[in-house]
């Protein structure tokens, strides 16, 4: 699997998750204290996150990190 492949499947499963809470992109990153454009970017597979943002991202939608890393 190359980069974009992982990227693009976390912002599917990133989407998933945000709509499951019923969250607008607005609505997690405030949440997240992010910007917009990082969840918007990273839900269409063109923004590649750090650590630090995935992890307060997966806090904000109130699951394990590793859950929008898992790819099925």
């Amino acid at each position: 699997m190359n980069k974009q492949e992982i990227l693009t499947k976390f912002g599917a499963n990133l989407k998933k998750y945000r709509k499951g809470k019923k969250l607008s992109q607005l609505d997690l990153a405030n949440a997240a204290k992010t910007g917009i454009s990082t969840i918007s970017m990273a839900e269409i597979g063109k923004q590649d996150l750090t650590m630090k943002t995935l992890y307060k991202i997966a806090k904000a939608l109130d699951i394990e990190p590793y859950k929008l890393l898992k790819f099925d």
